[in-house]
């Protein structure tokens, strides 16, 4: 039982206290309503930041975050990794298994990006298939060592779990690194997508996806040299080629021939965004 007391001396004529008079009330009722509307509350403010699904931290409070760090790190001198992460074939995961087996393959995910980060780094469930993470006071370099911890968890968990798609479910990524490579939360967002993106484009030609190699790529400075170009579109070419040459017979095609179909489509990729992943699709189809 909580009491709540209040009350007032009473004094003689010449000021002497002679004792005090006061009423005691029973306040447990009202002591409990209003840490049940404070429990509520909090609840109410966790469930605005939180993605129902995963567990994890909602699109909506990722941008919060991310712009809360960047005033944090410009102020203290810190660096921080921005990690985008999208999972590989599942939408063919969803249509063959069904939308609920997808919903526990995003929980599954969302658990393996939370237990292989530091207590540091926060995650979020940016849409769809889609994650990302703030890995603090990390670099590229930390940054890819915790997407391959969470590729390798994600893996070990499907097997346990007797699923074949432990074989090739996993995350591509993309990295942004502050204040090396963007200083601003658009900036960042736009860098990390980016190279995430280039990632998957680099996993489907190197044809590694669906067997459990899924690729991170590290964002690229806005300014690179003619020669840097030329280099990043000859890897491409070469990979797609690769890629293409498993779609089809040598006598049909020659690598030449291959190598040059793969250069035009990378560079129309690099040109222009909006069409990137088109040559993916296509082969699929």
């Amino acid at each position: 039982v909580l009491v709540e007391s209040t009350g007032v001396p009473v004094l003689s004529a010449e000021g002497e206290v002679l004792g005090y008079r006061g009423v005691d009330q029973d306040v447990t009722e009202r002591k409990r309503g209003e840490e049940e509307r404070e429990r509520l509350l909090a609840e109410l403010e966790s469930r605005a930041i939180t993605d129902s699904l995963t567990g994890l931290y909602n699109h909506a409070y990722f941008y919060q975050r991310l712009a809360q760090e960047i005033d944090r790190s410009k102020r203290y001198g810190h660096r921080f990794a921005l990690v985008m992460m999208d999972l590989d074939a599942f939408k063919h995961y969803n249509d063959s298994r069904g939308h609920q087996a997808g919903d526990q393959a995003l929980r599954l995910v969302g658990e393996c990006i939370r237990a292989a980060m530091r207590r540091s780094d926060l995650a979020f469930r940016y849409g769809g298939d889609e994650f990302v993470a703030i890995l603090l006071n990390a670099d590229a370099s930390k940054a890819q060592t915790i997407v391959n911890r969470i590729n390798r968890r994600i893996t070990t968990r499907l097997e346990e779990m007797g699923d074949p798609a432990g074989a090739w479910l996993g995350v591509s990524a993309g990295i942004a690194c502050f204040p090396d490579d963007a200083t601003t939360v658009d900036e960042l967002v736009r860098m990390a997508d980016a190279a995430m993106y280039d990632a998957k484009r680099l996993a489907w030609a190197r044809g590694v996806m669906g067997r459990g190699q899924a690729v991170t790529s590290v964002a690229a400075p806005v300014e690179v040299s003619h020669e840097t170009q030329t280099g990043r579109l000859s890897a491409a070419a070469n990979s797609l080629a690769a890629a293409l040459e498993d779609l089809t017979t040598p006598e049909e095609l020659k690598k030449a021939d291959l190598r040059t179909i793969a250069a035009l489509g990378a560079a129309a990729e690099i040109k222009d965004p909006y069409i990137r992943g088109h040559q993916e699709r296509t082969s699929h189809l």
